[in-house]
């Protein structure tokens, strides 16, 4: 199991901060950049850059060598914000959501908090060429600090690409200069729509109207040659007109570079109610054509 959440213990620090880790003093020299300096059986000890020593927890140094942290002294833990060896690396932008889907598999909270800061330190450490995924709760209710954040690392790190969740609600005509202005096949917006009849969308979003303003992003994104990717969870309240949504698609998104449609997963809202919402489509394949 790859613990996100690590044991961390630092000396005269009290305000979260960012590291990458260093399993020796190799090439990395960055001021966020820490230093294997001790380990001592289930202990490893980093020294910073200021000289003072972050001890981590229950971590094999050689397999988190560059892996990002979000260290917060006052809870004694370090979240795992980037793991170098993986290619899957997903940053939470916030918990909150305008949407209430009956099958989310991350429900939302009802505060925010600002990490924009530390993400931007944390994706600027990014490995060489990553992708990097951004989620919620729904990103786009803090568009304005989310276009910064993708243009200042954009700025510095033309290597990296992002894909970004989020439920298509709020782009609007004004985003269009902003959205154009992204380096062309840097962001890849992940958007969902479950059904071609307005009515069934919005229920399984729980939102009044939320179809009608989907079309309207789609239509801003589409101005502005974003690249998309709808997203369609398939579940008992859409799986027997899987196919009218195809055609809708078809001819109303054909912009679209990517259509995925997935399983549901077995947490979140959906666990509560999995015998309503399942349908196993290895058995019936047929009935959804």
């Amino acid at each position: 199991m790859i613990l996100l959440s690590i044991q961390a213990v630092t000396e005269d620090r009290r305000e979260p901060f960012v590291v990458r880790l260093n399993a020796d003093y190799g090439c990395r020299n960055d001021a966020h950049d820490v230093y294997l300096s001790d380990r001592d059986g289930y202990r490893s000890v980093y020294e910073t850059s200021s000289g003072t020593t972050l001890t981590l927890v229950d971590l094999d140094p050689v397999a988190a060598d560059g892996d990002v942290l979000l260290v917060v002294p006052e809870r004694a833990v370090g979240h795992r914000l980037i793991r170098a060896a993986s290619s899957d690396n997903t940053l939470v932008f916030t918990e909150r959501c305008d949407q209430r889907c009956v099958m989310c598999s991350q429900p939302p909270k009802p505060t925010h908090h600002d990490v924009t800061g530390f993400l931007e330190e944390a994706i600027l450490l990014a490995p060489p060429s990553a992708t990097l995924g951004i989620l919620g709760g729904e990103p786009t209710l803090y568009k304005a600090a989310l276009f910064d954040l993708l243009h200042r690392t954009l700025a510095v790190r033309k290597d990296i690409a992002f894909h970004i969740l989020t439920n298509g609600q709020h782009f609007e005509e004004s985003d269009l200069g902003v959205l154009r202005s992204l380096p062309t096949g840097a962001v890849t917006w992940g958007i969902p729509i479950y059904s071609a009849d307005p009515d069934t969308h919005d229920a399984i979003v729980r939102k009044r109207d939320a179809f009608d303003r989907l079309c309207a992003s789609l239509e801003v994104l589409c101005r502005a040659g974003a690249a998309i990717e709808l997203r369609t969870v398939l579940m008992a309240l859409n799986a027997d007109r899987l196919g009218d949504l195809a055609q809708f698609i078809t001819m109303h998104v054909p912009f679209a570079m990517r259509w995925a449609i997935m399983q549901l997963e077995n947490i979140g809202y959906a666990e509560q109610r999995w015998s309503e919402l399942f349908v196993d489509s290895s058995r019936d394949f047929d009935r959804l054509q």
